[in-house]
């Protein structure tokens, strides 16, 4: 789950190869999901279409679902620069 708590190290743990190719694609939203186990954890991104069942999906689950601009102000917000990943 990703919360208040935990969202800088998220965000930091996202491969800077994919978060440039998931920022440079053409859909217009990204969803970011935090996979954790007994042994440790890693994060994924994607982007994709908006549709209202996928958002309520991804966020029921604990996970984050926003516009490509939404997380870039996230990244700002946690005091991450983009460049930096």
């Amino acid at each position: 789950m990703i919360t208040r708590d935990n969202l800088e190290y998220i965000l930091r743990d996202i491969d800077k190869d994919t978060l440039t190719k998931v920022m440079n694609g053409n859909k217009d939203f990204v969803k970011v999901e935090s996979h954790v186990f007994n042994i440790g954890g890693y994060t994924t991104i994607e982007e994709c279409d908006y549709s209202e069942e996928l958002e309520k999906e991804i966020q029921e689950n604990g996970n984050l679902f926003c516009e490509k601009e939404g997380l870039l102000q996230l990244f700002d917000e946690v005091g991450i620069k983009y460049e930096e990943i």
